[in-house]
C-alpha cells in the first residue's frame, strides 16, 4: 500500500469548525490593534508640550501622574521596537524615577511581543490588556500592569517565543548514545542539560515553571488537522528510535509528540516540565505492565516503518490508521492479543493527554468484531491440584539441594494463599526488583484461640491493584495434610536457607536460597516453572505455569464449600475477575441446586 494511501481522516466542515489550530489570526484584532495605535497618535497631538514635561505635573495625583508618563513613553517608543532609545526629555524637566522607566519598558516589551495567533504567519501584536485610561486610580494602575506580565505575553525565551503554540521553535536534543530518542539534524544538547532530561527519579533538580501556562482542551479533529510535515518533532519517531531507549518500559514516556501539541496538552514547552508532568500517569501501571505496552507501541513503529507511513502521523494515532493498524492480524490472533494492542496505544495517548481515537460506541463495537473474527479463546489454564502438590512436596523432601526446599516452599505457600506467580519470584536475578517481598516479610502467625490453626504470612510492600498499600498473603495450617502444609514447609525453608551472619534480611528476598556454593541466589519465575514442572513431568502430570497455583488456591476453597466472598477476599480481588479462577464449578453446582425435594414445589 502506498504511503501516500493512508492519511488521518478528514472530518465533515458542515459539522466541525475549522481548527483554531491553523486558521488565520481575527481581522478583529487587526482592526483592534490599528484603532489603538490611533488612538495613541491621537493622545500624543492633544498634549501640549509642557505637559510633556514631568516638572508641570507636580500638583497632579499620584495615579494621574502615573498615566500622563505611561502615555508619554508608549507614544515616544515605537510600537515595532522594544529597544529604541526614548527621545531626549524637555530642558528644565526633572527625570523621571527609575521605577516609572522601569515599568515604562516592561509595558513596551509587552506591547512589541508577539501574542497568540492561529499561525505563524498572522503574527499580531495587539497588547494583551487594554491601557489605563487618565482618572484611574494607583489601584487600578497597578492591577492593569500585573495582568500585562502574564505568560501569554511573555518575553522569548531559549525555548521560542510564546507567539504562537503552532510556530517553529528550536527542538529539545538528546543523545542516541544516552538510550533516547533524538531529533533528527539538532545540536547535541549539553551532558548536564541531558542528564536533566533524561531523570526520571524525585531527586532530579525540580524544573522551572515560570513558563508554563494552562493546558488547553484539545479535541481529537483539532489535533489531526495540525499534524503535518511542518510539525517540530520532540523524538525520533520510528521503531529505531524506540527500540534504543533504555529502559525499556521509558518508551511510552519519552516517545513524546510534535512541539505544538506538547505546548497545548501540557501548557509547556520545556520537555522537563512535560516529562515530569506526565510521569504520574505514566506510573500507573505495574513496570511489567509498562514493559509489556513498550513492545506493543514498538511493534506499532515497525508497521508504520514497513507502511512507509510519515512520522507526524504516527501519534498521535487518528481513527482510520488506528483501525487498521489493529485489524491486521485480527484472523490469525486472538483477542486478547488484540486487545492489548489497543490498550497499549490508549496508554500512550493518556499519559500524553491527547484525545483516543475510539470513542465508547466504538470500543464496543470493535470488542464485538474481535469476538467474531479472531481465534477462539485458549483452553483455560488447568488448576493445580493436591495431587501436584503431592508431587511437588515429595520431590523437594527427597533432594538435598536448597534450591529446591525454597521452590517447594514457594509452590505450596502460593497455592493455600492464591498468590500470584511474581510474589514469590523475580524476573530477574541480577536485577530484582526493590519493592519485592523480602526475608524481614516472611511471619508466623499463632492461632487467636487455644488448639486452632495457625498460618503463615508474606506481608507484600506492594501489591497490582493496591499499590504502595501492600497486602498480607496468608497462607493457613493444614494440620491434616502435614505433608503438605504450607506453615511447615516455609518453616523448613527459613531454616535451611536462613540468612547469614552479615546478611541483611531487608535486602534478600522471601524465597531467596544458598546456592551449593554458598551464594545467596533470588529464585526466579524460570527456575521456578522449570523445576516444578520437571517434577510434574517424571511423575505423569501435565505441566503448569506460575499462575496456575493462584486458580488451583480459588478452586479448591471453592471445592471445600468456602463462601465465594471469603475466596474474593482473601485471594486480594476488589471485583468479580475471581469467577473466572474458578474451576470444577460443575462439582459445587451440582451439590448445591441438585436432588431438590419436589415437596411443595408443585403449585399453580
Amino acid at each position: 500500500m502506498p504511503p501516500s494511501s493512508i492519511l488521518p481522516a478528514a472530518i465533515s466542515s458542515a459539522t466541525v469548525s475549522p481548527s483554531p489550530l491553523l486558521q488565520e489570526a481575527p481581522t478583529d484584532d487587526r482592526r483592534r490593534d490599528r484603532r489603538f495605535r490611533s488612538s495613541i497618535s491621537a493622545l500624543y497631538a492633544s498634549v501640549s508640550p509642557t505637559q510633556h514635561t514631568l516638572g508641570s505635573t507636580a500638583s497632579m495625583a499620584a495615579g494621574a501622574r502615573r498615566d500622563w508618563r505611561w502615555r508619554i513613553a508608549a507614544v515616544a517608543q515605537p510600537l515595532s521596537s522594544s529597544t529604541s532609545p526614548a527621545p531626549p526629555a524637555t530642558p528644565g524637566s526633572r527625570p523621571m524615577s527609575t521605577a516609572a522607566p522601569r515599568r515604562d519598558r516592561r509595558w513596551r516589551m509587552e506591547l512589541s511581543a508577539p501574542s497568540f495567533s492561529a499561525s505563524p504567519s498572522s503574527v499580531s501584536t495587539s497588547p494583551s490588556t487594554s491601557p489605563p485610561t487618565l482618572g484611574q486610580s494607583p489601584t487600578r494602575n497597578r492591577r492593569w500592569r500585573a495582568t500585562s506580565q502574564l505568560p501569554s505575553a511573555s518575553t522569548p525565551s531559549e525555548y521560542g517565543s510564546s507567539a504562537s503554540l503552532f510556530s517553529a521553535p528550536r527542538p529539545l536534543t538528546s543523545s542516541r548514545a544516552g538510550c533516547s530518542a533524538s531529533a533528527p539534524g539538532s545540536v547535541p544538547a549539553p551532558v548536564s542539560e541531558l542528564a536533566a532530561l533524561r531523570s526520571l527519579d524525585a531527586s532530579a533538580a525540580s524544573p522551572s515553571l515560570g513558563l508554563m501556562v494552562p493546558a488547553r482542551v484539545t479535541t481529537a479533529s483539532e489535533v489531526w488537522a495540525a499534524l503535518g510535515p511542518d510539525n517540530v518533532p520532540t523524538c525520533v519517531m520510528t521503531a529505531d528510535a524506540a527500540q534504543a531507549i533504555c529502559p525499556k518500559a521509558n518508551v511510552p514516556l519519552l516517545l513524546t509528540p510534535a512541539r505544538h501539541l506538547v505546548m497545548r496538552a501540557h501548557g509547556s514547552a520545556d520537555m522537563r516540565v512535560v516529562r515530569k508532568a506526565s510521569e504520574l500517569l505514566w506510573s500507573s501501571v505495574k513496570l511489567g505492565t509498562r514493559k509489556k505496552y513498550a513492545g506493543h507501541i514498538i511493534a506499532y513503529l515497525t508497521w508504520c516503518d514497513e507502511l512507509g507511513l510519515p512520522t507526524h502521523y504516527r501519534f498521535p494515532a487518528a481513527q482510520n490508521i488506528l483501525l487498521m493498524y489493529l485489524r491486521k492480524d485480527v484472523t490469525t490472533l486472538r483477542a486478547g492479543t488484540i486487545s492489548q494492542r489497543q490498550f497499549a496505544l490508549a496508554y500512550w495517548h493518556r499519559i500524553h493527554r491527547l484525545p483516543w481515537a475510539l470513542d465508547k460506541a466504538d470500543t464496543r463495537a470493535f470488542e464485538k468484531a474481535l469476538a467474531i473474527n479472531c481465534l477462539p479463546p485458549l483452553e483455560k489454564r488447568r488448576p493445580v491440584r493436591l495431587n501436584d502438590i503431592t508431587v511437588i512436596a515429595a520431590a523437594a523432601a527427597q533432594s538435598e539441594d536448597r534450591a529446591h526446599v525454597a521452590i517447594a516452599a514457594a509452590a505450596i505457600f502460593a497455592f493455600y494463599s492464591m498468590s500470584r506467580p511474581g510474589e514469590v519470584t523475580v524476573r530477574s536475578a541480577s536485577d530484582p526488583p526493590t519493592d519485592r517481598a523480602c526475608w524481614v516479610h516472611l511471619l508466623d502467625q499463632p492461632s487467636f484461640k487455644a488448639g486452632g490453626p495457625s498460618s503463615v504470612i508474606l506481608a507484600l510492600p506492594t501489591e497490582k491493584a493496591r499499590g504502595t498499600a501492600g497486602l498480607d498473603r496468608i497462607a493457613p495450617q493444614q494440620r491434616h495434610m502435614p505433608a503438605l502444609c504450607p506453615v511447615v514447609a516455609v518453616g523448613r525453608h527459613r531454616h535451611v536457607n536462613a540468612p547469614r551472619a552479615g546478611e541483611d534480611a531487608t535486602a534478600i528476598g522471601a524465597f531467596s536460597y544458598l546456592g551449593r556454593t554458598g551464594s545467596r541466589n533470588e529464585l526466579t519465575e524460570s527456575l521456578f516453572a522449570r523445576t516444578v514442572n520437571t517434577w510434574l513431568k517424571d511423575a505423569g502430570r501435565d505441566p503448569v505455569t506460575g499462575h496456575c497455583f493462584r486458580i488451583g488456591g480459588a478452586t479448591l476453597f471453592f471445592a471445600a464449600g468456602r463462601g465465594m466472598d471469603e475466596i474474593k477476599t482473601r485471594g486480594g480481588w476488589q471485583s468479580d475477575a475471581y469467577l473466572v479462577y474458578l474451576r470444577d464449578n460443575y462439582a459445587r453446582q451440582a451439590a448445591t441446586f441438585g436432588d431438590l425435594d419436589p415437596t411443595d414445589l408443585f403449585y399453580a
